[in-house]
């Protein structure tokens, strides 16, 4: 009898365990939709869903992760690219550039720096930056998204061509 209430117990922690995992899982994969969030700065709110409809690059960047910080040079340049065409009125595409450093006064010095353009979005709240980071999956690398007009995910860290692409 010893062994069997064992055995139970043995299996529920399995269980528990297995659907912990589950829960945990990022949602954020090509072809799902992606996890909705709200940031604020001192332009305002900005909720993720209130962008369907149009194409969005989504990146997220810090000072201290290189990769990142050249995901949004990428992102800046297509925004460059765009708006000496003249076609940025013509486009449906909105860029959200969330910054996770310890401090907005760094984000803004690394942000000048690079000649970053696009609304940086600084998110000060480690709670929010860590619920952001786990529904996207990003335990130890920043990543940049592309979500179509219908939100859901198509490209994860798109290269430049990617981005050129996009709206066309």
């Amino acid at each position: 009898m010893k062994h069997f209430l064992w055995l139970i117990a043995f299996v529920a922690a399995l269980l528990t365990l297995a659907s912990a995992k589950v829960d945990g899982k990022s949602t954020a994969e090509i072809g799902s939709e992606a996890p909705d969030f709200e940031v604020s700065d001192s332009e305002g709110a900005l909720r993720l869903s209130d962008l369907k409809g149009k194409w969005v690059i989504l990146s997220f960047w810090s000072a201290q992760d290189a990769d990142s910080r050249i995901d949004q040079n990428n992102v800046s340049n297509y925004l460059r690219n765009l708006e000496s065409s003249h076609e940025a009125d013509d486009q449906n595409v909105a860029v959200v550039s969330v910054n996770f450093d310890r401090s907005k006064g760094l984000m803004k010095e690394v942000a000048a720096y690079d000649h970053l353009i696009g609304r940086q979005i600084h998110v000060g709240q480690p709670d929010l930056a860590s619920d952001i980071r786990n529904a996207y999956g990003m335990t130890d690398q920043l990543r940049t998204f592309i979500i179509n007009p219908q939100g859901e995910i198509v490209s994860v860290d798109p290269s430049p061509e990617t981005l050129a692409s996009l709206g066309s």
